[in-house]
């Protein structure tokens, strides 16, 4: 690997790992604990309908909360491009380039001519944020009712991403480089230099006449390095006293080299605690601003319903909704666990679930299981792995009974999840959310989750994470 690409990684693993991770945990949870409870509500209110004299009143708030699980979902997406790692960087530039067109309400014009490119996933990633952070910003901005261009080109190992405006009047470079606020622009730049990508404002093509801000990447395989062969042949062309002068360049490089990656490291672990802060201060903000209107639209709906008992319980299951966001920025939910063994917590979640969806539970722990110690991080992942495993079933299984078995081995824990549902494909869902996070959150404590159909029932799944014992 060149010094170049070894020390964008080591930039991007001291400054910007920790945020990206803190992004993906927020995003995880959201998905984990909001999205459910307000899905939840929904159904709430969708069986109290045809009861109801004015069901008109429950299907605008229905509606609203339709709307805002979908601004959760956009926002989920934006935290953590799951498209990104699993379907490559093309598709996901087209995702964002929906996404924005609808939640934005503007045009977006995005059209792709790619052969194979190898880009690295740092690379992927860092073209990724950078295209994300300015084309959010002209979506937002006033461009009167022009269209906005995006293009993607692979081509002899360069990618190529074009941002333009279908006007002749809009300087995209006056814009970017004059209005965009410095932070923005700054992690603009950043994650370009991250990316080892060149920053141009110049036509796409030919055919185009509007001016482009254009980023250009080399993939890890077309790098141009000097071939060994080459070196060989200009050591050979030089006397010996040059010679020792270039071996001892070569070692004041190398040690400066050290000396940077030591800086680095000392400054991350010196900025960490404030990192992590910041960006949760500034996730929060986010946050706030996709979602308070949303919550605002469906509070504002509810005081307005005939029925006093459903107003006051859509309202307090509103603002426990809200508790929730506010408790996965500020990360409260570790320290709700500290009460509770494995199994007692495992309870308490399959009873909220028999409570909420009234399918039958049935938990099988043997005396063993009651002596499981886990500390805080392994029994977080376990009660997320368990909640997220029962969301799926209570949104996609059609099931009536599941089967919850603890089973502690030698050397690992094995949790069982089985359901008579409708049983899935998982080559088929291999991009959903709920599957990735179950098996990240297994993998990130060496564990294992697989699927398979159903052996106690006819029909169903069952779901199997493998733990060690730590």
């Amino acid at each position: 690997m060149a010094w170049s690409d070894q020390a964008r990684a080591h930039k991007y693993e001291t400054e910007f790992k920790l945020i990206e991770q803190e992004r993906r945990r927020v995003a995880k949870e959201l998905h984990d604990e909001v999205l459910p409870h307000l899905s939840r509500l929904v159904r709430t209110l969708q069986s109290k309908e045809k009861g109801l004299e004015k069901d008109a009143e429950t299907k605008q708030i229905v509606s609203a909360l339709h709307d805002l699980n979908e601004t959760l979902r956009d926002l989920l997406a934006e935290l953590h491009p799951v498209d990104l790692e699993e379907l490559g960087l093309s598709s996901a530039v087209q995702n964002l380039c929906h996404r924005y067109s609808r939640y934005y309400r503007t045009a977006i014009n995005c059209r792709e001519e790619n052969e194979t490119c190898s880009l690295s996933s740092l690379q992927q990633l860092a073209l990724y944020r950078a295209l994300q952070l300015v084309l959010k910003y002209f979506a937002e901005d006033d461009r009167g009712n022009s269209n906005l261009l995006v293009r993607q080109q692979c081509k002899n190992g360069t990618i190529r991403l074009g941002l333009g405006v279908e006007s002749k009047d809009y300087s995209v470079a006056k814009t970017l480089l004059h209005s965009m606020p410095e932070p923005e622009l700054d992690a603009f730049f950043t994650w370009c230099s991250l990316a080892g990508a060149e920053v141009q404002f110049t036509t796409w093509s030919k055919q185009e006449a509007s001016r482009f801000l254009v980023l250009s990447a080399h993939d890890c395989k077309s790098a141009t390095h000097s071939a060994p062969s080459e070196q060989i042949e200009r050591s050979n062309q030089i006397d010996n006293l040059s010679r020792i002068r270039l071996q001892e360049l070569e070692q004041i490089m190398a040690t400066a080299q050290s000396e940077w990656i030591d800086l680095l490291e000392k400054n991350s672990n010196f900025w960490e605690p404030m990192t992590i802060a910041l960006e949760r201060k500034r996730l929060l903000c986010e946050i706030e601003r996709a979602v308070s209107p949303g919550f605002r639209k469906v509070e504002l709906l509810t005081e307005n319903l005939s029925n006093n008992s459903l107003s006051k319980a859509a309202k307090a299951s509103l603002n426990t909704a809200k508790q929730l966001v506010d408790a996965v920025v500020s990360e409260t939910f570790p320290r709700q666990l500290d009460n509770h063994n494995l199994i007692s917590m495992i309870k308490l979640l399959i009873n909220k679930f028999h409570r909420a969806t009234l399918i039958k539970p049935n938990l099988i722990a043997g005396k063993s299981s009651a002596n499981i110690k886990l500390d805080t991080s392994m029994k977080l992942v376990v009660h997320r792995i368990v909640q997220e495993a029962l969301n799926n079933i209570e949104k996609h299984a059609e099931a009536k009974n599941i089967t919850v078995l603890l089973e502690p081995e030698r050397e690992h824990l094995v949790i069982c999840i089985e359901d008579d549902g409708v049983g899935f494909n998982e080559e088929q869902n291999h991009t959903h959310r709920g599957l990735k996070n179950i098996k990240e959150r297994a993998k990130a404590m060496a564990g294992t989750a697989t699927w398979q159909k159903s052996i106690s029932y006819q029909s169903g799944t069952l779901l199997t994470i493998k733990l060690p014992n730590l």
